[in-house]
């Protein structure tokens, strides 16, 4: 079974992938929340647990959604520090099992997966948190999700998703881990300056050295990606990808390859016996 049907079902409640803890917020800041629809009203007891309404993408954005003439200044302060605390970008916490001063340890079939088709999903699904007082670690993991059982174009999950290669300097030289756990990919990757078409099946990794250029094509099936990047981009100032100039590739005819290729993926997958 893969993760994805565990962490879909959770989804389909949008209240469990905005939860989060009331911290210092009063009574009296979370029901003018609640009546400003910025919280979920729910029957939890104490409200310890709040519903965000939505997914903010900053703070500017959760803080022009308050009302002045109904927040004073501390008021506003302090729920953008409770969101904070619950919402760190690029520091997805949910499946977090262990945390210590040195190391942290994830559970990923206890991951929500709060991506919801945002240009990039590090921004919001990155698991980077190692250590108790917030340092991103050498490697952060993101997860990109689908359950369309034909070939679909990257692209219209991941709209960042073209050919593009990591740092390779000295200072900044970045790898990257591709690990399906569900459905297959195809990937391009350039080898003598020709992009080629890679196929990545359910259980098989993928590692691509700084400076290599590649993208995701397309996938096929209930599909499920985990993607490491060594060291994570949150960990050095934001050394994130360098995108390639595609005009002087036949995108068109590599997606056709692609999709050719993953149809007789899926016919072979259809035909194996399935695990109950």
């Amino acid at each position: 079974m893969p993760l994805y049907t565990s962490v879909r079902n959770a989804r389909m409640e949008s209240k469990i992938s905005k939860k989060g803890t009331r911290h210092e917020m009063s009574d009296e800041v979370i029901q003018k929340l609640k009546d400003e629809k910025v919280l979920h009203k729910s029957n939890i007891p104490h409200d310890e647990k709040v519903f965000w309404t939505r997914d903010f993408k900053n703070e500017d954005e959760l803080r022009g959604r308050l009302d002045r003439n109904k927040f004073s200044d501390d008021e506003v302060n302090t729920v953008v520090s409770a969101w904070k605390q619950d919402n760190k970008t690029g520091y997805d916490l949910t499946g977090l099992k262990l945390l210590s001063d040195d190391v942290a340890m994830y559970s990923f079939d206890k991951k929500l997966n709060n991506w919801s088709l945002e240009p990039s999903c590090w921004v919001t699904n990155s698991t980077a948190m190692s250590t108790k007082d917030g340092k991103a670690m050498s490697l952060g993991t993101s997860m990109v999700q689908s359950d369309i059982e034909t070939p679909v174009d990257m692209r219209k999950l991941h709209s960042s998703e073209k050919l593009h290669k990591h740092p390779a300097r000295d200072d900044k030289a970045q790898s990257e881990v591709y690990l399906v756990t569900s459905g297959c990919a195809a990937l391009n990757i350039l080898k003598d300056g020709k992009p080629t078409v890679k196929l990545v099946k359910q259980g098989e990794v993928v590692v691509i050295n700084p400076g290599v250029v590649h993208c995701v094509n397309s996938v096929i099936g209930e599909y499920e990606q985990l993607v490491s990047q060594i060291p994570s981009a949150f960990q050095y100032g934001f050394g994130f990808k360098e995108e390639v100039d595609e005009n002087g590739y036949d995108m068109d005819a590599l997606t056709r390859e692609a999709t050719a290729e993953l149809t007789e993926v899926k016919k072979e997958i259809d035909k194996e016996p399935k695990v109950a």
